[in-house]
């Protein structure tokens, strides 16, 4: 071969043009739909996790709220307990007495409105009779006597009723307790 030859050779070959990779190819509908079905899906799954989220806040912002409302009238109406006790007290010592009858109905009259007033705002006597077990949660024991007709544990007598709104208990019941 001569030098031209070569040299001809030599540049069809770099004349020759490289060959170019294949372009990406595009995908194809069906490709395209199952994506866009997975888009979709991704969103759905989101708007629905938006939404209970959503809910749980609005629930919880509820709760929140009647709690505040609970604790509020709670506050208030613990200060108006002392009332209704010294209503209790002075019809407790106006019995018996033959010249106190009027004022007795007055105070009666007082005390069963100023009772149900308090049970209109859901405020319920706290459980305590005697004999019940003592629960240190809701009772507060003021004293403990020895007593042979009651068990060791158990509550003698209420001394001064206890209340409670809802779940909160406002004042404990204070009772003797037997040892």
């Amino acid at each position: 071969m001569s030098d031209s030859n070569v040299a001809a050779a030599a540049g069809l070959e770099a004349a020759a043009p490289a060959e170019e990779p294949q372009a990406a190819a595009e995908p194809t509908l069906e490709e395209q739909l199952n994506a866009a079905k997975a888009q979709a899906a991704e969103n759905f799954d989101g708007k629905m996790r938006a939404l209970a989220e959503f809910q749980n806040y609005k629930r919880r912002m509820e709760r929140e709220l009647q709690q505040a409302r609970q604790y509020a009238a709670g506050s208030a109406l613990s200060r108006m307990i002392p009332v209704l006790d010294d209503l209790e007290l002075a019809l407790g010592s106006l019995t018996g007495k033959s010249d106190s009858s009027a004022w007795q109905a007055g105070v009666s009259l007082v005390q069963r409105k100023f009772r149900a007033a308090i049970e209109a705002e859901d405020i319920k006597l706290v459980g305590a009779e005697p004999g019940q077990q003592f629960d240190p949660a809701v009772h507060e024991a003021i004293v403990q006597e020895d007593s042979q007709e009651f068990a060791a544990g158990t509550i003698i007598a209420v001394v001064r009723h206890g209340y409670q709104l809802g779940e909160r208990i406002l004042r404990p019941a204070q009772v003797r307790v037997a040892k």
